[in-house]
């Protein structure tokens, strides 16, 4: 289980990330990142179907050689060398989810801790797997999307429901529909602590982007976009809903509303 404090690190983490690698403005342009992690890190971005051609196989077969139909890191110890290899042939925001928690898994240093491990003899346990794991995919939430960023549209936008937080995170960030619906889940479950995650610093950063989609689109324009994705909203809901035991129905109206209401005061001052 993560704890606030994992939380928080890791979104100061996404957004030293991207300052350095120029990103400001959304959805992201991950090239812009992978040009900074190779020519800083050394970071070298592999793509499925060029890894197929050379190797005279099929991208069924790559993935099945990296366990994965998404992605995979390799970590190399006798040269410090660091390989993402990745499925290009998926949609574009699942290339986008795929290569920001396979970065995640190299800027939070996993791939050390597992090498650790195995010069050792040993294997992660299996809490220590999950653990891993939960840290990479949000690390790639708040990378693609920023928790501060999103909380200031839900606020502009009066989105303190399922298929309006849905919508914004489907137009503005262009997140995937499960990663879209998987992050209103995350609102909702974490609605009590999400103001301990704000950092003002991430709010400044992107404080024009934000203002040009406000200037761009008002309530009528979002609404309009609202009725074009609520569908696909509940859509969304039913098919993940028979994945995962056990989820819940976003409930926005009271708890989140009450979060975010707290919250804004200190973003109206940013975002005026």
């Amino acid at each position: 289980m993560m704890m606030i404090s994992d939380k928080q690190r890791i979104i100061k983490e996404t957004h030293l990330l991207t300052v350095a690698s120029g990103v400001n403005f959304f959805p992201l342009k991950m090239s812009l990142i992978m040009n900074y992690l190779q020519s800083h890190h050394g970071i070298v971005f592999i793509k499925y179907s060029v890894f197929a051609k050379k190797q005279g196989c099929s991208i069924y077969q790559v993935a099945e050689h990296y366990n994965s139909n998404e992605s995979a890191l390799r970590y190399y110890p006798e040269d410090n060398a660091v390989r993402i290899i990745y499925n290009d042939q998926q949609n574009k925001a699942r290339v986008q989810w795929s290569l920001g928690h396979e970065i995640a898994h190299f800027r939070l240093g996993h791939h050390l801790i597992q090498n650790e491990a195995a010069c050792q003899g040993l294997d992660l346990s299996k809490m220590d797997k999950e653990k891993i794991e939960a840290e990479a995919n949000f690390f790639a939430k708040v990378l693609l999307a920023p928790l501060d960023i999103v909380l200031f549209f839900m606020a502009k936008y009066q989105a303190f429901d399922g298929p309006r937080i849905y919508t914004i995170l489907r137009t503005i960030f262009r997140l995937s529909q499960a990663a879209s619906y998987y992050y209103v889940a995350f609102l909702e479950n974490n609605h009590r602590t999400l103001h301990t995650l704000v950092n003002t610093d991430i709010s400044d950063y992107f404080g024009p982007f934000c203002r040009r989609i406000v200037e761009q689109y008002n309530s009528a324009a979002f609404n309009v976009l609202l009725r074009r994705y609520e569908d696909e909203y509940y859509l969304t809901r039913s098919r993940e809903n028979t994945k995962v035991s056990g989820m819940f129905y976003p409930r926005y109206a009271e708890s989140t509303g009450e979060i975010i209401s707290r919250i804004l005061p200190q973003q109206n001052s940013q975002f005026a």
